[in-house]
């Protein structure tokens, strides 16, 4: 009689430990994995180790620094559509080929989006900062940076609004290209940047 109840309570303590685990999988996108602990969430809804000590954050950031063009998107017009920017905007940006230009000094991040010579964003951050970003079509979203062990650079805006729409990019590094994957209401859209300094 002891022996199957202590087996009975094993199996208890073992459906609870797998429970916790997949709970900790199945929940990717709500606030337990959005850059809260050792996991962060990706575009594509699957947990991602995060990069948690500063001097592997330094080495991984430091592929991001630079100069870089949009060459490509796909289906970012109905990303931009999905998120809610009004429809001049959408127009720009779908005809508009910005350049980017990102720093990381000391863990102290900047993207500056120029297009023809002109600044129309601006973000300076540290990683998994709180921060505030009024947009050029006149939102206001929370937005914080994290980044996964192997180096995805995670941007998680949400909305102050209820009106807007929580937004997700994921960016990353492969050869001479930066790709960010934007997702918004299980929309998503991809641009290709090319690094040119």
């Amino acid at each position: 009689m002891k022996i199957a109840l202590s087996l009975a309570v094993i199996g208890i303590v073992i459906q609870t430990a797998f429970a916790a685990i997949s709970l900790s999988v199945d929940q990717c996108g709500t606030t337990r994995c959005r850059g809260h602990g050792p996991f962060i969430c990706s575009v594509s809804n699957t947990c991602l180790e995060k990069a948690v000590y500063p001097n592997r954050q330094q080495e991984l950031g430091q592929r991001y620094v630079g100069r870089w063009q949009l060459i490509q998107q796909e289906n970012y017009v109905q990303f931009l559509q999905a998120e809610g920017v009004n429809p001049i905007s959408v127009l720009l940006a779908d005809q508009l080929r910005p350049q980017i230009v990102i720093t990381n000094y000391g863990g102290n991040w900047k993207f500056v989006t120029e297009v023809v010579g002109t600044t129309t964003l601006t973000y300076d951050f540290y990683l998994d900062g709180d921060y505030i970003e009024n947009t050029v079509d006149g939102r206001s979203l929370h937005y914080a940076f994290t980044m996964s062990r192997d180096g995805r650079l995670i941007q998680y805006r949400t909305k102050i609004d209820p009106n807007d729409r929580d937004s997700t990019f994921e960016r990353y590094i492969t050869g001479d290209k930066m790709i960010c994957i934007c997702e918004t209401g299980g929309v998503i859209g991809k641009r290709i940047f090319q690094k040119i300094g």
